[in-house]
């Protein structure tokens, strides 16, 4: 009607939150939806680039990779164990599995390099093998997103270490919501990059031979 006023309704902070959250939950879950394509798209490209060339030669795959899998399922477990000591208030194993987390980050990242020289070091190199292309490219890719994810990882891991050095720091940090949110994004992150491995690593030992 003219002349009467329409009241416009003001998000209140929780509704605003709210809001935010599922924001940053979509672009997460986008994010992760493209990397997870990207890698599928690569596996696919490797089994035409297969049928297709006249000097595929296959060879065995670098030992340590078995010791990458299996750093990285640590990973997973030492997010869920700090993860649960966040939801149960206790920061000594929250910091503990986060500790143990960024180890295995690295430790993933070690055993890498070190399979590659392996590889290397049987004239499997980028030029000279198709398929040795292929596992160099499709590797390094994904030691890039754990990269990415150590990155984060340092930062929630030196945010639990100076937010919890007291008890009274310690109350404020577990009363945080967004603390919560934070870790379980970049723990959600870890498993899917950690999930894409396994399927790298059987892909490679089913097909690579």
């Amino acid at each position: 009607m003219p002349g009467q006023h329409q009241t416009r309704t003001v998000p209140t902070t929780s509704e605003y939150r709210q809001t935010q959250e599922k924001a940053m939950d979509f672009m997460l879950n986008l994010a992760l939806g493209a990397i997870s394509l990207l890698f599928v798209g690569l596996t696919f490209a490797y089994t035409f680039g297969r049928r297709l060339s006249e000097n595929w030669e296959t060879f065995n795959l670098p030992k340590t990779f078995w010791l990458s899998t299996l750093l990285l399922v640590g990973t997973s477990a030492a997010f869920q164990y700090a993860r649960k000591g966040y939801r149960n208030d206790d920061s000594k194993a929250l910091r503990r599995g986060l500790w143990f987390a960024f180890a295995g980050g690295i430790g993933f990242l070690l055993s890498q390099f070190i399979g590659w020289n392996q590889l290397a070091a049987t004239g499997n190199t980028l030029t000279n093998n198709p398929s040795a292309s292929y596992l160099y490219l499709i590797s390094w890719l994904h030691a890039a997103h754990v990269a990415v994810g150590l990155v984060f990882l340092g930062f929630s891991l030196q945010t639990a270490l100076r937010c919890t050095r007291d008890d009274i720091q310690s109350l404020l940090f577990f009363s945080d919501a967004s603390r919560a949110r934070r870790l379980r994004m970049v723990s959600q992150y870890w498993h899917v990059v950690d999930g894409l491995w396994i399927y790298l690593f059987v892909f490679f030992l089913f097909f690579h031979s």
